[in-house]
């Protein structure tokens, strides 16, 4: 289900590095997995919402963690912004 999404997803851990992401999401991106998955790999997250980010990821935490849904401005690896994500 996660690999044939059609909307772009990411799975991260506690300290906001990607563990995995799904083909939609590399191509919204126009990055490949193993771009996206490379240590150090470039935040995508638009500087503007990298902190609501932050407040959204850690509101839950230490609670039961569940799925969240964020929207977020991302950049392509064209340096354009994706939209909503």
């Amino acid at each position: 289900a996660f690999e044939n999404a059609a909307i772009g997803m990411a799975v991260l851990d506690l300290g906001s590095r990607r563990l995995g992401v799904n083909r939609a999401f590399c191509t919204l991106l126009g990055y490949s997995r193993e771009e996206l998955l490379a240590p150090g790999a470039r935040d995508v997250t638009h500087p503007d919402d990298v902190a609501e980010d932050l407040v959204q990821r850690y509101a839950r935490w230490p609670a039961r963690l569940t799925p969240t849904s964020a929207k977020s401005v991302t950049f392509t690896s064209r340096g354009t912004s994706s939209g909503d994500t």
